[in-house]
């Protein structure tokens, strides 16, 4: 696999994100964690990043759409602390995935594209392969120097059977470092409900590098075959 030269998105204090990134990640988390739990993440994600605080008032939740207004250290800053007040990785895993299917109720072009074909596809692999590629497509349309740089991007290991998920721009653990192992849980998610939506089966996914453990990216082992019952 290469992953190509290590780029400069990770760490950089000015990456914005859209607003609709921040917004379902705190509807998504509310819903599954009630409000009482909410409260305590928000809390806690105001003693990581000071200012956090002000998101426990809905009114100052970022707009559903995807203005580039969002600082990516806000959307990391908010996983940490569901992190650190207990949210073990099945949970943030369920939080990925319901986003996910949030995301696929507004979908991008290319996945709009996407789904009036799958269903005429055969086998799970061809089905998984079309919706990843269209989700990198769809995430670089939001990112237009991404593309140029071809920050995400998807490829494929016959010998191993794994579609390899890359993301260069480490914007779901955005400034985070000196972790042990991958941490990006909720993106893990993300990618297994999009591909569960597209193909009605529960794809089997790994994050086998990560941004924050000090990787180039952030590289998610998706399987050919895929499994019958959720496993996180």
């Amino acid at each position: 696999m290469i992953i190509g030269e290590k780029l400069d998105l990770h760490n950089n204090p000015k990456r914005l994100l859209p607003n609709v990134y921040l917004h379902q990640a705190f509807n998504a988390s509310r819903e599954l964690l009630g409000n009482d739990g909410f409260v305590a993440v928000m809390k806690r994600a105001d003693t990581i990043l000071p200012g956090m605080g002000r998101y426990l008032d809905e009114e100052n939740w970022p707009p559903a759409d995807t203005e580039l207004l969002v600082p990516a250290r806000h959307y990391s800053a908010f996983f940490q602390a569901i992190e650190e007040v207990g949210g073990g990785r099945a949970q943030m895993v369920t939080i990925g995935i319901r986003t996910a299917q949030m995301g696929f109720e507004g979908l991008g072009p290319a996945m709009k594209a996407t789904l009036s074909v799958l269903k005429r596809l055969p086998g799970f692999r061809w089905r998984a392969e079309t919706v990843l590629k269209a989700m990198a497509d769809d995430l670089m349309d939001v990112f237009p120097g991404d593309r140029e740089k071809q920050a995400i991007r998807v490829e494929t290991d016959d010998e191993r059977r794994l579609f390899l998920f890359i993301d260069r721009t480490g914007d779901s653990c955005h400034g985070r470092n000196g972790a042990h192992s991958p941490i990006c849980h909720v993106y893990r998610g993300a990618i297994i409900g999009a591909v569960k939506l597209a193909t009605g089966k529960i794809p089997n996914v790994r994050e086998s590098a990560c941004m924050a453990a000090g990787d180039d990216a952030c590289v998610f082992e998706v399987g050919f075959d895929a499994e019958e019952t959720d496993e996180t």
